[in-house]
């Protein structure tokens, strides 16, 4: 309800009592009742007007935020507005061990966590084959009993993936999004009991040794001068042989390859005509998109050795490499 409504509804129940009032004098106890019914009467219209627009207002956020945002590490969210970069250090850590129980009403919880996931389905090429690759190359050389690092742990698919598929693990999760990690919660479930989250950046995970570690497309928004640093923080974290599973967008870096890919990153996500130009915008200027030879080469710069491809999805590569 609009504001001029209801003031006109108060005006006139105000000018309805003054008319009673000349033709009848009630006594002091009905009259403050009939004030207190004028007030409350006025203000349930105007939290009611306040609630309309309010709730307006975050469905047309909530749909700007699924329609234009970029895909972030188990994060899909208006990271470029909202969010500080990856490589900024976060000193709050949370435990899930806890047996909290998340809200239903996070930004990406209920219905909004459908969203999340179809949106990973439509972005990515392969979403499902490169999960199930990453928990078999994991298992070459993970023990049963091995302890598996996830950075970039936010919404918790390959924590549920990898946790479904290996009984015998268990788990510490790093993401900057405290929601995201809520969404983690929900989406692991009954394998939470297995898996720890933190909410920071690298500088957050345990300091292990772990058996293997993920990073599924997070490292596109990682700076390209702390992309080094973050890759180096990994390799210190593993055991000698670890394998490491990184998989993010990727591709050549010269004109005119680089907007011809960046182009077709835009279309096959599906984005609405009308927001094709700030996506094609946000991916050349908000992403740290480097050529797939200089991630290898950084991959062996932070200490990681038989550096292989084994996932190519249009834009998105994935890697598997071994601490050395």
């Amino acid at each position: 309800m609009s504001s001029h409504v209801s003031n006109a509804f108060a005006s006139e129940v105000r000018a309805f009592f003054r008319s009673a009032g000349r033709s009848w004098t009630a006594p002091p106890e009905i009259s403050f009742l009939l004030r207190a019914l004028l007030i409350g009467v006025s203000l349930a219209y105007e939290m009611a007007e306040r609630g309309i627009q309010t709730s307006e207002r975050s469905r047309a956020q909530q749909f700007s935020s699924f329609e234009t945002a970029p895909l972030r590490g188990g994060v899909c969210q208006e990271i470029f507005e909202t969010e500080p970069p990856l490589s900024a250090p976060k000193t709050s850590i949370s435990n899930s061990m806890s047996s909290h129980t998340p809200p239903s009403n996070t930004p990406f919880g209920g219905a909004h966590a459908s969203s999340y996931t179809e949106g990973l389905h439509r972005q990515v090429p392969g979403f499902d084959g490169l999960h199930r690759m990453m928990s078999l190359l994991l298992a070459e050389r993970t023990p049963p009993n091995g302890r598996v690092l996830v950075l970039g742990a936010g919404g918790g698919l390959e924590l549920r993936t990898l946790a479904g598929d290996h009984p015998g693990w268990t788990f510490d999760g790093v993401d900057p999004s405290a929601d995201m990690l809520r969404l983690a919660e929900r989406t692991a479930g009954p394998h939470m009991p297995r898996i720890r989250l933190h909410e920071g950046y690298i500088e957050a995970a345990p300091e292990g040794p772990f058996d293997a570690a993920t990073c599924l497309l997070t490292l596109h928004f990682i700076p390209r001068d702390r992309r080094l640093h973050t890759l180096a923080q990994v390799r210190r974290r593993l055991k000698a042989g670890a394998p490491f599973i990184v998989a993010h967008i990727s591709f050549p870096q010269t004109e005119p390859e680089r907007s011809l890919w960046i182009a077709r990153h835009v279309a096959y996500g599906g984005t609405d005509p009308a927001n094709v130009e700030s996506a094609r915008q946000a991916i050349a200027t908000k992403l740290t998109i480097l050529e797939p030879e200089e991630e290898e080469a950084m991959l062996r710069d932070a200490g990681f050795s038989d550096v292989k491809l084994f996932y190519a999805g249009l834009s998105f590569k994935g890697w598997v490499a071994y601490a050395g």
